[in-house]
């Protein structure tokens, strides 16, 4: 009887520490993980360095003058402001900047402009002049240029800049209160003669003196491509 009880506590007692063991090597593998941390994921920006200062335009006391006589030094009868850029960046290919006609009010007369650059605008800048064939509207691009990658400041200052001329084409406007000659006027526009242009009475353009045609230039940089 006593041997009966003896077998039965050993087969318990192994029952026992089997429980046990599965407890502990349970818990040994539910404690164990593997955790490793890679390197750094690098995530950085070019350097960009842009700089525009710009004159205000004053389209007043103007007369329609031969496109042919306009020039970067013409002085009479045009209106004049001067835009300087400057910059670098690291960007491989660049800063792009254009220059744009904003906020225009014309007061309908076909205004046109022409665009000049004077020394340079800033290291390995380049730049496309437009030379306007039609009047300037709202968004009208007037140059546009890039600034090419530079790994550091540009070593000499920009001396340069761009020299924008507006004016009022002979080709496109008549002054005149010849009604034989004009179509019947609507505000400003007045309509066209025979050749095309636009008309403008005496009187309206007497009255253009106190309320002038205006328009801003806008300078917009982006990132150059390929």
């Amino acid at each position: 009887m006593n041997q009966s009880n003896n077998s039965k506590q050993v087969l318990l007692s192994v029952i026992g520490v089997a429980i046990l063991v599965v407890a502990v090597v349970g818990v040994s593998f539910a404690f164990f993980n593997y955790t490793r941390t890679g390197p750094a994921n690098t995530v950085s920006t070019g350097e960009i360095h842009f700089e525009t200062t710009q004159s205000t335009v004053a389209v007043t006391n103007l007369f329609p003058v031969a496109a042919t006589n306009v020039t970067a030094t013409t002085e009479d009868n045009v209106a004049t402001t001067e835009v300087n850029i400057s910059g670098w960046t690291s960007y491989e290919y660049g800063l792009k900047y254009d220059v744009y006609a904003d906020t225009v009010d014309l007061k309908g007369l076909p205004i046109k402009v022409k665009v000049f650059k004077e020394g340079t605008l800033t290291e390995n800048a380049t730049l496309t002049q437009y030379d306007g064939a039609t009047a300037i509207g709202n968004g009208s691009k007037l140059a546009e240029g890039t600034i090419a990658k530079s790994t550091t400041a540009p070593t000499t200052t920009p001396t340069g800049k761009i020299i924008i001329k507006a004016y009022l084409d002979t080709d496109n406007i008549l002054i005149t209160d010849t009604d034989s000659t004009v179509t019947a006027p609507t505000g400003y526009t007045n309509g066209t003669d025979a050749n095309g242009k636009t008309v403008v009475t005496t009187a309206q353009w007497n009255a253009l003196a106190t309320n002038a045609a205006t328009f801003k230039i806008k300078v917009v940089a982006t990132e150059g491509t390929a």
